[in-house]
């Protein structure tokens, strides 16, 4: 993706597993997505299987927030991703 210079990849749920291989998963749906789409996707034995939901390591992020490209906004989802990775991974420690 870096390489390609492209923004985002559309994949179907069957690839999901090549691409999701990760420690942490983070979840970011479209403003536009329904709930039922949402669903079907968490629902899915496919997304069940990936390491990091076997093991709860699935951060939610909200779409407003980590929709936007222009420099100072990365920088921002930057911090934003620490401070979410940091407080999930607190979370993780006290159980």
């Amino acid at each position: 993706m870096i390489d390609s210079g492209a923004q985002y990849q559309a994949i179907s749920l069957e690839l999901l597993p090549e691409y999701a291989d990760a420690d942490i998963v983070f979840l970011c749906s479209w403003d536009q997505t329904t709930e039922e789409e949402l669903k079907a996707v968490v629902d899915s034995g496919v997304w069940r299987q990936l390491p990091a939901v076997r093991e709860n390591r699935v951060i939610v992020l909200d779409y407003k927030t980590f929709f936007y490209f222009d420099p100072i906004s990365v920088l921002g989802k930057i911090e934003a991703l620490a401070d979410v990775i940091e407080r999930h991974n607190g979370a993780k420690q006290k159980q």
